[in-house]
């Protein structure tokens, strides 16, 4: 579950109203490839993880009545779905099949996948199921937060590196500096005993 949670920019439990296709093309240089995509307007009812919104547009690859490259769901069901965001306010499934989970009258849920590691859920009430997404959503959270303060940590140690290269140049540059104003001193030192030495031989 911690698996799904990761890749995921919204969990929530809604109900299919309604489905359109949409039709176009991509274009790679020359080349067109046609393709069909199933959208599905999706009644939030609860949100897990993310930001609550009250519909969400879920774009699947085929057509409705297909299960052309992933398993569609019907008008009408309710589901437990795992969204990736992809801008505009439209969501694609975080991992195909292993990011829906089909709710039964009777509050039971079974996954549309066949991995184990969800569909081990299978039969198990809806309520278990919440309580283990908000477990890993609190387990990701965990470890989104140690990296972020193992980032923060880092940083901090760089930019105290940094000032302390900073101010050991500047001591050097001063010491050098100095020493550079004392070898012009000596020089000039010399040069007035010289001509003094002159002024005397002449």
């Amino acid at each position: 579950m911690s698996d799904l949670s990761v890749f995921t920019s919204k969990i929530v439990i809604g109900k299919i109203t309604d489905v359109s296709v949409e039709e176009g093309q991509l274009h790679d240089g020359s080349d067109a490839l046609s393709y069909t995509m199933s959208v599905y307007n999706v009644k939030v009812e609860e949100t897990l993880f993310g930001e609550h919104s009250d519909n969400v547009t879920l774009y699947l690859l085929g057509t409705p009545d297909s299960d052309y490259g992933i398993t569609k769901p019907r008008v009408g069901e309710s589901l437990v779905l795992f969204l990736h965001d992809v801008g505009r306010g439209l969501y694609s499934l975080a991992s195909d099949e292993d990011a829906m989970f089909s709710i039964n009258r009777n509050k039971t849920v079974i996954s549309l996948s066949d991995e184990e590691f969800v569909s081990q859920y299978d039969g198990e009430t809806l309520e278990f199921l919440v309580e283990k997404i908000q477990e890993a959503v609190l387990e990701s959270s965990d470890e989104n937060y140690q990296l972020e303060y193992n980032w923060r940590k880092d940083t901090e140690v760089a930019a105290q590196e940094a000032a302390q290269r900073d101010a050991q140049n500047n001591i050097a540059t001063r010491g050098d500096t100095a020493t550079q104003g004392k070898i012009d001193e000596t020089y000039a030192n010399q040069g007035e005993r010289k001509l003094e030495e002159v002024q005397s031989v002449d």
